[in-house]
């Protein structure tokens, strides 16, 4: 499911991609409208089947965490931070899995 959020300010947007059990598998950038992020969503489920557009990365810190891309280098989203790289890879999988979702909870 995606959730789209409202900044405290209340005029910028972004979106999380929520697996089945609630957890966060990926958060947007920040929209200026609820209707920019709904159009980004799409482009997530577009993206996300395609391995090409994740970017690994390791903090120096030692963590793992993933971006999503659009096909011309834009992230479109950020995973989580994960303690090894065979949980950011399941974080990868899940994001592919998950990203079909056509449930979009909308803010109050």
């Amino acid at each position: 499911m995606y959730k789209i959020e409202r900044s405290n300010s209340g005029n910028v947007f972004n979106f999380l991609l929520l697996a089945e059990h609630g957890h966060i598998l990926l958060k947007s950038i920040a929209f200026d409208s609820i209707e920019t992020a709904e159009k980004e969503i799409e482009s997530v489920k577009v993206n996300a089947l395609n391995m090409s557009r994740y970017e690994r990365k390791t903090t120096p810190e030692g963590k793992f965490y993933f971006n999503l891309k659009n096909a011309n280098g834009v992230i479109l989203g950020q995973s989580q931070m994960y303690s090894s790289e065979a949980g950011m890879e399941n974080g990868i999988l899940a994001v592919k899995n998950n990203s079909k979702s056509k449930q979009i909870k909308l803010p109050i």
